[in-house]
């Protein structure tokens, strides 16, 4: 997977925090672009598992028997505001966005309960909080070098191991960050 010119920054890239950011709040994410448009641009951070549980997040929800479900701290902003990333489902009756050719996008703003339930187990990861951007801006971090911005098609992003994810993008950007790949958060732990 080669790197992509911030001019190709769409619904679908995934941004990488570059190993170079000085942004500590970006440091090793991996963010999905999931909305688009001339005044904004939302993305969910991929690889930053949520502490809470379903049932608190979802009050008066049944607890699903679906174990494809996992909970995302999906960014800085309005960590109230809940957004979905599902596989593709048969008959989805929901106002959902391709995201790519494997990933949809939900937001949270009608009875989501029937893709818990639904019977084909979708994988669904539910982000709290998201990333959000003015236009312009999330151009500015990429030509600064806080990102590196690549396609998503090819990954399976609801299989990905959320502590290994930032590595496993590295390795697949560029040779020249291979070496970041195995390199510890805390360098002390060398």
């Amino acid at each position: 997977m080669k790197p992509v010119p911030y001019h190709h920054l769409d619904v679908g890239s995934l941004l990488i925090a570059s190993p170079d950011t000085t942004e500590h709040d970006y440091e090793k994410k991996v963010v999905l672009i999931c909305f688009k448009d001339e005044m904004k641009i939302l993305g969910i951070c991929l690889n930053v598992p949520h502490s809470a549980r379903f049932e608190t997040v979802f009050l008066g929800v049944d607890t699903p028997t679906n174990p494809h479900i996992r909970l995302l701290d999906g960014g800085l902003d309005d960590p109230d505001h809940i957004m979905i990333l599902h596989s593709p489902i048969v008959e989805n009756e929901l106002p959902s966005w391709p995201v790519n050719d494997n990933t949809y996008f939900l937001i949270e703003q009608e009875d989501i309960s029937p893709l818990f339930f639904h019977p084909s187990n979708p994988h669904i990861l539910v982000s709290i909080g998201y990333f959000h951007w003015e236009a312009g801006s999330l151009e500015q971090e990429i030509y600064h070098g806080h990102w590196l911005l690549a396609p998503s098609n090819h990954i399976d992003l609801f299989n990905q191991e959320p502590s290994q994810m930032w590595n496993a993008m590295m390795r697949e950007v560029s040779d020249k960050y291979r070496v970041f790949e195995f390199m510890p958060s805390m360098l002390s732990e060398n």
